[in-house]
């Protein structure tokens, strides 16, 4: 694997066993949990590829807590590599990408590019 790879990875496992401690500790009297870490994460990481700012700087501290900035935009060049064809190990593995935003919200045309190009995923 490649170091975005390794950096990708190590991101996804740091942020899956974080929201799997939340969402334990917050349904504690519950009988069972059933989410996909994965889903949320390629979510949470397309939409961090929008963001700018304030919001860019905390998506990063969850999401990507030990990457620089710059190594920040190499990851969404990686993503859908390492979700397409790494994760798959010669299996098939196919995965529905899709944001879905509120009637009438304002769109980037750039946004709706880096979506189709590095995740193969539109916004409905």
């Amino acid at each position: 694997m490649t170091k975005q790879t390794d950096d990708i990875v190590d991101a996804a496992t740091y942020f899956a066993s974080g929201l799997f401690k939340s969402l334990e500790h917050a349904n504690r009297d519950k009988n069972a949990i059933v989410f996909s870490p994965l889903s949320i994460f390629t979510a949470l990481s397309m939409i961090s590829a929008g963001a700018s700012n304030s919001n860019l700087q905390q998506m990063q501290s969850i999401l990507f807590p030990n990457l620089s900035p710059a190594d920040l935009k190499s990851v969404h060049d990686h993503v859908s590599h390492w979700l397409l064809k790494e994760l798959s190990l010669g299996a098939s593995f196919k995965m529905a990408s899709r944001l879905v935003v509120r009637d009438n919200y304002p769109v980037k045309n750039s946004f709706l590019q880096l979506l189709a190009e590095k995740y193969q995923a539109s916004v409905a």
